[in-house]
């Protein structure tokens, strides 16, 4: 889920309970659409939350879930789990061994000073007439498993306890609502902004990139699993090139696809679909990096100024990008848009323009193949991919 801005914090919410979002036909009116709104409220920049989610997660199976996912690439992680392990009272040493592998884990598949927030098990509301009976012993270790957790994160420096107990409605239903989701959200981002703010770098006070893998063969990969890419004209891509070049007025706007050292254009408003070499195009540089790629004039660009597409004619001179990510991560081309004639890089919007690439990555997402980029078990097929890996990314 995305909230609009620029040097985009990216999350990974992983869990169950909460996180799975029952009682809402959308995840972006569940916890990860809500907590990426109110992240981006407190820090003024954007803000994508990756979800991997299901009912029935616990902390002995989670480094499988884990497992091929690339860590790396987040900002933070979110974890939400033991609400399975409370109810059916789960031994609090096996919870204890269970949780610190998955940290040892996550430890060393982030980069330093990448946060860990343990997200406290929440008081079940949700009991029966007969389950009252036991309701004392699940509330009794569910707050055993909540202070065993908040003992390991005291013990690792990247990890952080946050107790939760939101409110309940004086009229609960039986699923929780977008207005409570919200709730949970907002109490949340003000625990999370900060430790966001915390991991930057402390030499240049920027925060560090993300380990995004970019060799040829992920994004081989990658779009191997993209059919959509593969087919010829499109009226979906070329309504948002459209739209990109009316936004920003200019004479070219384009969705260019990056395959090993060549390109190819899905998608062209104002000149014809070409393709090329890594030599003659700007977008090579575009999809390596995390923020939108912005060029007042390129002929005055060294990296860019002997390339032909800058000589002319037509000659480029303004170009602005932001990259397109597949449903894993990896970065396989890039919207642009282009003019023949220089721009004061200060008027561009970049948030727009990484909205409209987002546009782009949820169409491209739409013509996934569903095996090996999700397997998702949740609540309603809301999202085209089931149970969210829908590392909704994006970009800073």
């Amino acid at each position: 889920m995305h909230a609009s801005g620029v040097d985009s914090d990216r999350i990974l919410l992983f869990g169950s309970g909460l996180a799975v979002g029952w009682g809402v036909l959308s995840h972006d009116l569940a916890l990860p659409g809500s907590l990426a709104r109110a992240i981006s409220n407190l820090t003024g920049r954007g803000a994508d939350v990756d979800l991997v989610a299901a009912g029935e997660f616990r902390a002995a199976t989670a480094l499988r879930e884990l497992k091929g996912i690339d860590l790396g690439r987040y900002d933070c992680v979110v974890l939400m789990l033991g609400i399975n392990e409370s109810v059916v009272l789960s031994p609090i040493s096996a919870w204890r061994r269970d949780l610190d592998a998955l940290l040892a884990y996550i430890t060393e598949s982030t980069p330093p000073r990448t946060p860990m927030l343990l997200v406290g098990i929440p008081t079940l509301t949700q009991i029966t007439q007969y389950d009252r009976l036991v309701a004392p012993v699940i509330a009794h270790h569910r707050r055993a498993l909540n202070r065993a957790t908040a003992v390991l994160a005291a013990h690792r420096e990247q990890a952080t306890f946050i107790p939760f107990n939101p409110p309940a409605p004086a009229h609960r239903a039986r699923f929780r609502s977008t207005s409570e989701y919200r709730e949970d959200a907002r109490y949340l981002a003000e625990r999370i902004a900060p430790a966001l703010d915390t991991s930057a770098d402390p030499a240049g006070g920027r925060r560090r990139p993300r380990n995004v893998p970019l060799d040829s063969l992920a994004r081989r990969n990658a779009l191997d699993g993209l059919w959509s890419l593969d087919s010829s004209a499109d009226q979906r891509f070329d309504r948002l090139t459209e739209f990109a070049r009316r936004s920003f007025q200019t004479s070219t706007a384009k969705i260019t696809i990056i395959e090993g050292d060549r390109f190819w254009t899905k998608s062209s408003q104002g000149e014809a679909p070409s393709e090329g070499s890594r030599r003659d195009s700007i977008c090579f540089t575009a999809i390596d990096g995390e923020d939108s790629l912005v060029i007042a004039d390129a002929s005055l660009d060294p990296r860019f100024a002997e390339m032909e597409v800058v000589k002319g004619p037509p000659a480029v001179r303004f170009y602005a990008a932001h990259r397109i990510e597949a449903p894993n991560g990896v970065p396989i081309g890039v919207l642009c848009v282009q003019d023949s004639q220089p721009r004061d890089i200060g008027t561009v919007d970049r948030a727009l323009l990484r909205d409209i690439a987002l546009l782009v990555q949820r169409e491209v997402w739409l013509g996934a193949q569903a095996v090996g980029f999700a397997r998702r078990r949740t609540v309603r097929p809301s999202n085209p991919v089931e149970r969210t890996f829908a590392p909704t990314s994006s970009s800073r």
